[in-house]
Parts: structure tokens; sequence; C-alpha cells
């Protein structure tokens, strides 16, 4: 029997191989039993005893394959249930949250089914991916070849660990990916380690060269530092006798110098003195004269004062003569002459109130 659901001329679907046989009831028959929660749990029951009934045998790809087919056919024992579900009538659907319920509880039972059935494949194939996975990987890290740059010792003891890896059993299927890295690691490694070798041997002699070069540049430079010294040293002395000297002419200089500053010195501070007296003596006879021009100014403007003063008395003096004719007149004519003098005076006086004499 093929891997799809077949029809009998009895109108049942088969559901798993013809060892374990799994029918579905007609429609109408269907509609009683999905009414039935327990008719449905009966059936389940059916298809998990036949699913449990094959025995796994993960030896062999035929058996492997076989495990792979059960779980496939609960699978679709599964879909062939819910189509089922679905094709009942439209009154049945029309009573969709039981049959939905059922189609629900249907579809995690076989599935739970399904991965219980081929969990012994499951862990098989999860086992097998994980063996792969670390020969790969043991493939990938027991043949690595040391970076370009390193030591003759690196490469002699990396040589030595490849060569030692014994290409047996364990290495399963990949046995020749081992052997393959092997020998090209090796093949890498011993050109390597050669050239290593020479290069540090070759370091070896220029490090000797270098090392005889440097004792006779030391000691070229010991003589060449003793020379120095000396040289220095006598360099050193006639600096020495030269800042003594120095020192004697800064001295004799300093103080022809202090001699000349003290000269200096005094002379400016006659000059000043001298200036100082200049300047007080003009000063002094400007203030002399600009004392005498005040007084001749003062005595003049009092000697035009006291004139002006004379003659605003004569003036006046004058006025009140003419007034005193004028008022000594205008009484005469109504007091008689006497009398009329002694008013005017009064008056004139400024001694009859309520009467202002004005020029």
């Amino acid at each position: 029997m093929n891997e799809s659901l077949a029809m009998p001329a009895t109108g049942e679907t088969e559901i798993l191989p013809p060892t374990h046989e799994i029918t579905v009831p007609e429609p109408k028959t269907l509609e009683a039993m999905f009414s039935k929660p327990a008719e449905i749990d009966k059936l389940l029951e059916r298809l998990a005893k036949a699913a449990r009934a094959h025995k796994p045998d993960l030896s062999t790809d035929t058996g492997r394959k076989a495990v792979a087919s059960v779980a496939y056919k609960v699978s679709r024992s599964k879909t062939a249930l819910d189509n089922a579900g679905k094709a009942l009538t439209e009154e049945w659907r029309r009573s969709t949250a039981l049959v939905n319920n059922e189609r629900k509880k249907i579809e995690a039972f076989l599935d739970n089914l399904r991965d219980e059935v081929r969990k012994p494949l499951t862990d098989w194939e999860d086992a097998e991916k994980a063996r792969v996975e670390a020969l790969q990987e043991r493939v990938r890290s027991s043949f690595v070849v040391p970076p370009a740059g390193a030591s003759a010792a690196e490469l002699r003891q990396r040589l030595e660990a490849i060569e030692a890896i014994e290409l047996d059993d364990s290495w399963a299927e990949y046995v020749g990916d081992a052997e393959r890295g092997k020998l090209q690691a090796v093949m890498a490694l011993r050109p390597a380690l050669a050239a290593a070798e020479k290069a540090e041997a070759d370091a070896a002699e220029l490090e000797k060269l270098r090392a005889e070069i440097d004792k006779r540049q030391a000691a070229d430079e010991r003589r060449k530092a003793k020379e120095k010294a000396e040289r220095e040293k006598a360099e050193a002395e006639e600096r020495e006798k030269h800042r003594l000297a120095q020192i004697e002419a800064d001295k004799k200089l300093a103080a022809d110098q202090a001699v000349a500053r003290e000269r200096e010195a005094a002379a400016i501070k006659a000059k000043r003195e001298k200036e100082a007296a200049d300047q007080l003596e003009a000063k002094l006879r400007a203030e002399a004269v600009e004392a005498e021009d005040r007084a001749r100014k003062k005595l003049e403007a009092e000697q035009r004062q006291a004139e002006e003063e004379r003659r605003q008395r004569e003036a006046d003096e004058e006025l009140r003569t003419l007034a005193r004719a004028r008022i000594v007149k205008a009484l005469v004519l109504s007091v008689g002459e006497k009398f009329a003098e002694t008013v005017a005076d009064l008056i004139i006086a400024g001694r009859v109130p309520h009467v202002r004499f004005e020029p």
C-alpha cells in the first residue's frame, strides 16, 4: 500500500499500513461519533495501539524510513479525521463548538502520538547530528597550522603533535578528511619548520656578529669618552681662568662705573639745585612784579572810586541844592521863606515820614 489514504469498497478510509488497519466510519456513523466524545476516544486509542505496535529498527536506513513512515501515516490519519469532521452536513456544522473541540482534541492527540512514535528516530537524528558536528570540529581543529611568524619550537611541537595523531576507526566516515588534513598540515609544517630553523640560525649568527661589533664599538666609545673627558677638563680649566680674569675686569669696570655714576649724580644734583634756585628766583621776581602790579591796580581802583564818589557827592550836593531851592520856592508861596527852608532840609534829610527825596 502506498503513503496515501485509500478508500475500500465498504466506504471506510485506511489510516495505517495493512498490518495495522484503522478505518474511519461513514459520515452518518461519524456524525454520531463526533457527538459522543467517548467514541472518538476509542478511535484514538485504536490508532495509538496500532502506531505503537510498530517496533523501530534504527540500525538500518530501511528501518529508519519505516519509523518516519509510521509517523507520517499518523499525521495522515489526523488529516483524514479532520477532513471527515469538515465534511459533515450543514446541520451538524451549526454545532461548530462541539465539532471543533473534538477536532482540536484529535489534532493534539495525534500530533503527540506522531511525536511519540517518531521520538526514537528524532533522538537518533539529534545524536547523529551531534556526532557528525563533533567529527567535523575534530577534523577542523586537529590539523591547524600555526600562523606565519611562529617560532621553530612552536612549529616543531605542532608537527610532532600532528604526526602522532592516529587515523583509526574513531574518525568514522571522516577518516578520509582526517587523512587529507593530516597530509596537508605535515606538508605545510615541514618546509615551514626548515625555513624557521634556518632563519633562527641566521639570526643567531647575525646576533653574534652584532655582539662583536658592539664590543668593538664600546671600546672605541670608551676611548673617545676618555679623550673627550680630558679635552673637556682642559677646556674647563681654560674657561675658569678666563672667568676669574673676567671677574677682575668686571670688578674694575664696576668700580670705574661707580665713580662715574657718583660724579654724574653730583653734577646732576648741582644742576638741579641751580635750576631750583633759578626757578625760585624767577618765581619770587614774578610774584614781586605781580604784587606790585596788583598794588598799582588796587591804588588806581581806589583812586577811581574816590574820584567817582567825590563826583557823585558833588552831583548829589548840586541835586540837593537844586531840590532844596525848588522845595523852598514852592513852600515860600505857602508858609513863608524861613519855614520853607526848614521843611526842605527835613525832606532832603529823609526825616519827613512818607516823603522820600529822589535827585
